[in-house]
């Protein structure tokens, strides 16, 4: 069985994978550096699949996760570019209830 390197779904899932493990991590900096190569695979599986609301939540997702550990301008940053996947993937499928409710957790970060 030949695995498509441009298969979408492998870079998702790479990505999912990869916060996963972040969350097993106690270095700042390590969790970091995991989710920065997760937000990579995200915008890789985007680019292949450029319909997947799922994507965009996920990698929405992951985003929040880290401002959720910063503080300050740089946890500011990361739930803006949260808000943008969420937004991604409502311009998508504009009925995502996850994504609706948790575009409702970040602006409330922001405040």
């Amino acid at each position: 069985m030949q695995i498509d390197p441009n298969e979408a779904i492998l870079y998702f899932n790479w990505a999912v994978a990869l916060i996963d493990l972040a969350s097993f991590k106690d270095d700042v900096e390590d969790v970091e550096k995991l989710y920065i190569k997760s937000f990579e695979k995200f915008r890789r599986a985007a680019a292949l699949d450029p319909a997947d609301y799922a994507c965009y939540y996920f990698w929405g997702n992951g985003l929040y996760e880290l401002a959720l550990k910063k503080e300050g301008e740089q946890a500011n940053q990361y739930f803006n570019e949260a808000l943008k996947k969420y937004q991604e993937a409502l311009s998508i499928n504009p009925d995502y209830t996850l994504a609706q409710n948790t575009v409702q957790l970040v602006l409330k970060s922001l405040l």
